[in-house]
């Protein structure tokens, strides 16, 4: 620990001279163009570029605040030393904590070799999987979470703060409105200005120093041509800046609780040294300039913490904790029926049935297509922050694997049994009436999908690490988180896939378990979309993250998602696409 502590004061005591208005607006670029190919020199040596972009960030805003600072950073040795400190950090982290720390002789008391290497490699990997990923969502898919599972709290909310998830949504918009409109004001085509006199031109340069603009500002602002492109190729995060008067339009007491509870200054905070320490931007993700602005570090990590910070106000003010359980329990049962039912629209014959019961117990979603059935099992569950020493975090891990995933592959085995007897059996609703009377020898292709509302990393790509089956000659479910799922099917949708790639994929998918080494589902997705294939093969799988980079590409012209954002400016050809 002692090598990792003097490494990370190091690199904080370099971060710690760097200016935090320009630190966090380049930060803030690079990270605004992750995929862009001008950035790649920067992230290339990055083991997670969004990860440890906002760590240096932290490092930097917890820093003690200094009267000089140094102005020129990211720039050949200054960057270079930095990443060569964080690849430090990194080995050492494995060599002492993670994959490669010597193994303790007592570890192999109770446990066989395997079975030791087995927890290890789940402990490393679910760590990673936790520390190391970025949001992995689009800002639709977590605006229906919040907008879905805070609507039964939000008169309640209203009545206890005087503000509630429906504003929080709209001052969202705003600021997102506000940061896509100077986006695309910088790459729109426009008429040329009328070039002003002389005199006007002076005017006009002194209005805009008047106005607090620098010197630089107000010549851009003054030029009798369209500067907006200039202006975000210099800084691409000026975009993501707004100012007090940018919420007039919102109450008070809304407008403060953004800025009391999600905004970051630099203060000093001594004891934040590490990457797996808790980072403050991920709560608050709008760092306060000195000039009184405001700068959204990301608008993904943005709604992020309103999730959360609405989450622990309901946490305060309702009397029965489990209410918000249920609630994301609903919204997962619901979006799961609606995902399928639009995707097997193609099958104006299948039969969808949510919410059904088979010999008295309740079953979460059947799909009948032909000759295909799909026993799907919508599971919340929860995922815990991993513990540091990886062979301590086993147990924990397998506790909330069990709750979900081996819970919702228990209650799909026992449908598909009855599928397997090859007897003619009912599903009822509620109340024992007959939905439906399903001849097995109809089915050939019987899948088993478990979903759940969080990602657990690779233990849940790979299903061999964890879940043991019901039988030796059964096949792997897919399991996979909600959000992955909604945008495989709508790619899937989009690139005219048929079912039977849809099906071709769930058997070629189950075949890659025991062999798989990848953190994110939406590498495996991708890569079949891209391919429209896997190369089995008897070694080991390693996806990597360029094969997601697909998802972008389609939703950079609409992938499909219901209520799209700008979707209109997505399919406008004056807008020069950045892919």
């Amino acid at each position: 620990m002692e090598n990792l502590e003097s490494i990370a004061k190091e690199l904080k005591a370099e971060i710690g001279q760097y200016d935090p208005d320009l630190f966090a607006s380049r930060i803030v670029s690079i990270i605004h163009g992750l995929t862009h190919p001008w950035n790649q020199s920067v992230i290339k040596e990055l083991v997670s570029p969004l990860r440890q972009l906002l760590y240096l960030l932290n490092l930097n805003l917890t820093s003690p605040v200094i009267k000089e600072y140094k102005e020129v950073f990211f720039e050949g040795s200054d960057w270079v030393h930095l990443v060569e400190l964080l690849k430090k950090m990194e080995i050492i982290h494995q060599n002492e904590y993670g994959e490669l720390k010597p193994f303790a002789d007592d570890l192999f008391n109770d446990l066989s070799e395997d079975e030791v290497l087995r927890r290890r490699l789940i402990g490393v990997s679910t760590y990673n999987a936790f520390f190391h990923q970025g949001p992995l969502h689009f800002e639709e898919q977590l605006i229906e979470k919040i907008s879905e599972i805070f609507k039964n709290f939000n008169s309640e909310l209203k009545v206890n703060f005087g503000w509630d998830a429906v504003d929080f949504l709209s001052l969202y918009d705003c600021l997102d409105n506000l940061r896509q409109e100077k986006e695309d004001n910088a790459f729109m085509k426009k008429p040329q200005r009328k070039e002003p006199s002389v005199e006007e031109f002076k005017q006009n340069v002194s209005d805009a120093l008047k106005n607090g603009k620098s010197f630089q500002e107000a010549m851009m602002e003054a030029a009798p041509f369209d500067t907006s492109i200039f202006e975000y190729q210099s800084n691409p995060s000026s975009v993501n800046i707004f100012y007090k008067g940018d919420l007039k339009d919102f109450s008070e007491v809304l407008s403060e609780a953004l800025l009391a509870n999600f905004t970051v200054r630099r203060t000093e905070m001594e004891s934040f040294q590490f990457f797996s320490q808790p980072n403050q931007i991920l709560k608050k993700p709008i760092y306060e300039l000195n000039n009184g602005g405001y700068l959204i570090v990301d608008y993904r990590l943005l709604l992020s913490a309103i999730f959360s910070f609405l989450q622990q106000k309901c946490s305060e003010i309702i009397k029965k904790p489990n209410r918000l359980t249920s609630a994301k329990d609903k919204y997962l049962e619901k979006k799961v029926t609606e995902v399928f039912t639009d995707f097997y629209k193609k099958d104006q014959k299948a039969m969808i049935f949510s919410s059904y019961y088979l010999d008295g117990n309740e079953r979460d979603l059947l799909v009948l297509s032909k000759d295909t059935a799909l026993i799907i099992e919508a599971k919340a569950g929860n995922v815990r922050e991993p513990m540091f020493d990886p062979d301590k975090a086993y147990d924990k891990i397998w506790s909330d694997f069990k709750e979900t995933i081996d819970y919702g592959y228990e209650q799909a085995f026992s449908v598909k049994e009855k599928f397997l007897e090859k007897q003619v059996f009912d599903i009822t609703d509620e109340k024992k009436k007959v939905l439906h009377s399903i001849d097995p020898g109809i089915y050939i292709n019987i899948f088993s999908i478990i979903i759940t509302y969080n990602k657990f990393g690779h233990a849940q790509n790979d299903l061999w690490l964890m879940l043991d089956l019901f039988d030796e000659d059964e096949e792997y479910p897919w399991s996979v988180c909600v959000d992955d799922l909604d945008i495989f099917l709508l790619a899937m949708k989009k690139m005219n896939f048929s079912l039977i790639d849809f099906n071709r994929f769930l058997k070629l998918r189950s075949q890659l378990h025991g062999n798989l080494v990848v953190n994110d589902e939406g590498r495996v997705m991708g890569h079949f979309l891209t391919n429209k294939r896997f190369q089995l093969n008897k070694g080991t799988y390693r996806f990597p993250a360029s094969d997601d980079i697909i998802f972008d590409k389609l939703y950079s012209t609409g992938l499909g998602f219901k209520n799209e954002r700008r979707l209109t400016m997505k399919q406008d050809p004056r807008i020069r696409k950045l892919y």
